[in-house]
């Protein structure tokens, strides 16, 4: 039996369930929204974050930022974070360091 035979190849890799997701309405402007920044506590993803909020308000007119942590880079935000978030942004963003 040739090597080509024996071999199996698994695809770790799964397709989207039906049904499952459905993105959020994307908003015709940014002008006038509160935007969430949520860093993961990485080595300066509160300065990249912070730069992100800079070029929103200049360039597309958001009003606020509201700044956020995950507190701990290798765990999912608090659940109390995410529902700060939800309550006080059309819309958030987040990001990583190093």
């Amino acid at each position: 039996m040739a090597i080509a035979e024996r071999l199996m190849v698994l695809d770790p890799t799964i397709g989207p369930d039906a049904g499952g997701l459905e993105l959020a309405q994307r908003p015709a402007s940014l002008r006038g929204k509160t935007v969430g920044l949520m860093e993961n506590s990485k080595p300066n993803s509160d300065h990249i974050l912070a730069y992100v909020g800079e070029i929103l308000q200049e360039r597309y007119g958001v009003a606020e930022l509201v700044f956020a942590s995950k507190g701990d880079s290798s765990t999912s935000a608090p659940n109390e974070t995410l529902d700060d978030l939800v309550r006080r942004c059309h819309f958030a963003v987040t990001g990583i360091g190093d």
